[in-house]
């Protein structure tokens, strides 16, 4: 036989023997390869009456066709429930697998949702203040600090989560507002749209920062500020947890020349009654959290870059830079703790007008035990952490109480807080007469967290700071 077919033959031998010896164990892994994995076949929506299919869909990291690993089933369904809950429009959401075919590994997704109550025409009562411990301590409980007036809300006007929002609000401050938001306009439902117009006045304005406390001025007869409000936002959502959104706007904001000429010059600069500006803003989210109302578990990252004035007025020129960064940490199903910190840099280091000086007191950037104060500043950071215990969670029964069907079990946790915050506002240019910038500040104490119907948050803290001040705090935590 020649030399060459003789090295094939041996060759292939040794082919056969290799293969021959490994067959079973690869025939093995394949049939319990194939038994350890099953495919979507089909997903089943029920209850959604008023929302899209395909808005459900688009919030989920599965879809039909999809392979899933059989020990990975329960652990991605969990994780879907919470993506559809996110989405504020269901009171429940459940998820659970039917008509699993052994044989040809298939299986299909059957998804049970109750639904919101979508429109909510809601009588404003609300302070005018900062925050309920300001109204109640420095203002005497006063009704003359009160708005009064209509919201009327849809929260998923067309079924694609796209929500209008109507506002006629008087009293200490009379404001008109219309706003549209479709977060998903195309057909991939990755770009969405939200547009705010806005007109509002006042006849009491904080005109000055005096000993880290708001000054006011009163004028019954007009009022002394008033500002009209244009804003479009684009939205671009690649994938479930992320955002970049690009925001345009107009602003023009007028005071009384009291103000401007006399109380603080500094208030527009220049003595300026009249201030207008556009402004260019770009945000990027990254949301890994499992709920977003009340976070256990996951992170949460925000990145933004603002412009205000771009040169068409010479009114105001800022730019700044904002980034928060919060940590959840599930330690046991009753503890967790929530790590969250921001900080905000100005670019330009120009003086600003006192009007658009803004750090801690403001919104949500509050130094525990420091709720009575407000902090103005160009740079400002801060750590806020809570290590948190669950007292109760429960589902209380309304019923007859409750003509909403799906408000008729209200799901109710107590959850009890110990907190640390610290603090830092960089105040270059008005600190003269306030002392708590430019220190580092600190605050804690403990609280309790109610959370209603899995969407509001109210708390209860009793909380201290560096300067021996002591306090019981009440306050509405919104999601962010």
């Amino acid at each position: 036989m020649p030399k060459g077919l003789h090295t094939i033959s041996i060759d292939r031998l040794i082919i056969l023997l290799i293969f021959s010896l490994y067959s079973p164990y690869l025939i093995a892994q394949s049939e319990t390869g194939a038994a350890d994995f099953a495919v979507v076949k089909d997903i089943q929506i029920s209850g959604n009456r008023k929302t899209r299919a395909r808005v459900i869909l688009r919030e989920m990291d599965v879809s039909i066709g999809d392979t899933i690993r059989v020990e990975d089933i329960g652990q991605i369904l969990e994780r879907n429930k919470k993506y559809i809950f996110n989405t504020s429009l269901f009171q429940e959401a459940h998820i659970n697998v039917t008509n699993w075919s052994t044989s040809n590994h298939e299986m299909t997704l059957d998804i049970k949702v109750v639904e919101d109550l979508y429109i909510y025409p809601i009588p404003i009562f609300s302070l005018a203040d900062r925050n309920f411990n300001v109204w109640w301590k420095q203002y005497n409980r006063s009704l003359e600090r009160v708005n009064y007036g209509m919201r009327f809300y849809n929260f998923n006007s067309t079924g694609n989560q796209d929500r209008l929002k109507v506002v006629a609000q008087f009293g200490f401050q009379k404001k008109y507002e219309l706003a549209y938001n479709r977060p998903n306009f195309n057909k991939s439902q990755t770009l969405g749209i939200n547009n705010i117009i806005r007109y509002s006045s006042l006849k009491e304005v904080n005109y000055a920062t005096i000993d880290d406390v708001q000054e006011f001025i009163k004028d019954e007869e007009s009022s002394l500020f008033q500002t009209f409000l244009v804003k479009s936002e684009l939205t671009y959502r690649p994938s479930i947890n992320q955002y970049h959104t690009i925001s345009f706007s107009y602003a023009r904001h007028q005071v009384g020349n009291l103000i401007a000429e006399d109380l603080n010059p500094d208030y527009f600069l220049a003595s300026r009654s009249d201030q207008k500006y556009f402004e260019f803003e770009y945000t990027f989210v990254n949301d890994q959290r499992d709920f977003r109302t009340y976070a256990e578990r996951g992170s949460y990252q925000k990145f933004s870059l603002r412009k205000t004035g771009l040169g068409l007025f010479d009114d105001v020129n800022l730019f700044q830079i904002e980034a928060i960064y919060a940590k959840y940490f599930s330690l046991h199903p009753k503890w967790s703790i929530e790590a969250f910190s921001k900080a905000r840099v100005g670019l330009n280091r120009d003086k600003p007008p006192f009007f658009n000086y803004k750090a801690f007191g403001y919104n949500q950037n509050v130094i525990r035990g420091y709720e009575l104060y407000v902090i103005d500043a160009i740079d400002f950071g801060y750590i806020k952490t809570s290590l948190r215990f669950e007292l109760l969670n429960s589902k209380l029964s309304l019923g007859k109480a409750m003509p909403i069907r799906g408000f008729k079990m209200m799901p109710i946790r107590f959850m009890l807080t110990f907190n640390n915050d610290i603090g830092y506002a960089n105040d270059p240019f008005y600190s003269s007469n306030n002392e708590l910038s430019n220190q580092l500040l600190w605050g804690g104490g403990i609280g309790i967290d109610m959370i209603l119907y899995n969407d509001y948050v109210f708390q209860i803290e009793y909380s201290s700071n560096q300067l021996s001040e002591k306090g019981l705090f009440l306050k509405l935590k919104f999601p962010f």
